[in-house]
C-alpha cells in the first residue's frame, strides 16, 4: 500500500512540475518484536532496515526506559535483545540489495562495538561525540574476534554474563572508558 501511494505522489509532483529524486529509498525502523517476525513478509517491499534498540528493547521486555521506577529492567545487552538483533541482520543481509543500520544508545557504546560488529553491522546511528572512540575500537578489533565473542554472547543465559564477556573482551584489546552498565 505504501508504495501505491508513493507512486501515487510522483505522479502528483510530475504532473504539477516539482522536482523530486526518483532514487529514494524505503525503509522500516525496526523497534517491535513483530517488526522482527514480519521482515521476511516486508523485506521484497523495502530497500532498508534500521534497528531502533532503544524502542525494541523497551518493547521486548516491557519496560518503560522513562520509568525510574522499572528502568533497572531496561537490559539492552540481554542475550534476547542481541539475538534480536543478529536474526534481523541475517535476514536482511541474506536478501541481495538490502542494508541494515542500527541506532539506539548502544550504536555509541565502544564496548558493544564487537558484538554489533560480530552481528554483521557495518552502519551505526549514534551521537557525534561518540564517533571518535567507537571508529577507535573498529580499528583495535579483528571480524573474526567479534564473531566469536557475540557467538558466546547469545549463548548466554543473562545480561550479567553479557556484560563480563564484553568486559573481558575489553581488556583483552585495550578497549578504554567505562564499561557497559551492570543492571
Amino acid at each position: 500500500i505504501v508504495k501505491e501511494h508513493l507512486h501515487e505522489a510522483e505522479e502528483s509532483l510530475k504532473r504539477d512540475g516539482i522536482p523530486f529524486d526518483p532514487g529514494y529509498r524505503l525503509g522500516i525502523m525496526l523497534e517491535v518484536p513483530s517488526a522482527l517476525w514480519a521482515l521476511p513478509d516486508m523485506l521484497p517491499e523495502i530497500d532498508f532496515v534500521s534497528i531502533g534498540t532503544n524502542d525494541l528493547t523497551q518493547y521486548t521486555f516491557a519496560v518503560d526506559r522513562g520509568n525510574s521506577r522499572v528502568t533497572k529492567w531496561f537490559r539492552e545487552l540481554h542475550p534476547v535483545v542481541l539475538r534480536m538483533i543478529k536474526q534481523t541482520c541475517d535476514l536482511v543481509q541474506g536478501t541481495p540489495g538490502k542494508t541494515v543500520s542500527l541506532c539506539g544508545e548502544i550504536a555509541g557504546s565502544p564496548f558493544a562495538t564487537p558484538l554489533l560488529m560480530g552481528c554483521g553491522l557495518r552502519f551505526l546511528s549514534m551521537n557525534p561525540w561518540r564517533i571518535p572512540r567507537v571508529r577507535s575500537v573498529v580499528r583495535s578489533v579483528s571480524m573474526a574476534d567479534c564473531q566469536t565473542l557475540l557467538n558466546q554472547a547469545v549463548a548466554c543465559r543473562l545480561d550479567s554474563e553479557v556484560t563480563e564477556l564484553t568486559k573481558s573482551f575489553a581488556r583483552k584489546c585495550g578497549i578504554a572508558g567505562e564499561g557497559p552498565r551492570i543492571q
